[in-house]
């Protein structure tokens, strides 16, 4: 039980912290766009951001009751999964800064970045097996 309680609040805190850095800042978080979307006016990005963020807090919080925890962490696996294609595409471009965290700019580095894509795929991965193993049980 500690396992479980301890994983899912990190799980939590990494994605409400990103979210709620976002939220605050969305100027600081517009580098989550690709370069690809460059033309794109910046209003579109802010809101590109802003949905990003709400997802986000919305899976944060639905991933620790027990009844929507099978539908938020397959899609906290596809959105850590898509922030680590952006985040190679960023460093391959030579840009450091993602924008991940927002305003709170301390935490959007690569090595912070690569922890918290880590530690969101892992997580998520090793409570949908153990879901899995416990829906087998029974």
């Amino acid at each position: 039980m500690g396992f479980e309680v301890g994983s899912l609040t990190l799980i939590m805190v990494i994605l409400g912290l990103s979210a709620i850095g976002k939220l605050l800042g969305p100027d600081e978080a517009t580098t989550l766009v690709p370069d690809v979307l460059e033309s794109m006016p910046y209003a579109y990005k802010r809101a590109i951001v802003q949905s990003i963020a709400s997802v986000e807090l919305l899976l944060g919080v639905l991933v620790f009751p027990r009844g929507t925890r099978r539908y938020s962490l397959p899609g906290i696996f596809v959105m850590s999964l898509l922030f680590a294609v952006v985040a190679v595409i960023q460093m391959a471009g030579g840009d450091s800064d993602c924008g991940c965290f927002g305003v709170f700019q301390m935490l959007n580095t690569p090595v912070v970045r690569a922890a918290a894509i880590m530690s969101l795929m892992i997580g998520s991965v090793v409570h949908l097996l153990r879901q899995r193993e416990d829906s087998n049980a029974e």
